[in-house]
């Protein structure tokens, strides 16, 4: 962000999305990467048999 007397300027960084391969790559190893719910958000056994659209 810049300020210019009364005009204020943002502009998105560089490369908005710099190193962020090699934080996930450390976040894998460091097991860092699993859902904070665990697997509560995947489809269960009652979705898949019992679950119709109308």
């Amino acid at each position: 962000m810049e300020q210019k007397s009364d005009e204020e300027i943002t502009e998105p960084p560089n490369r908005p999305r710099q190193n962020w391969e090699e934080a996930f790559r450390l976040m894998a190893e460091r097991g860092d990467d699993l859902l904070f719910d665990g697997d509560s958000a995947l489809p269960t056994a009652w979705d898949h048999d019992e679950w119709q659209w109308d």
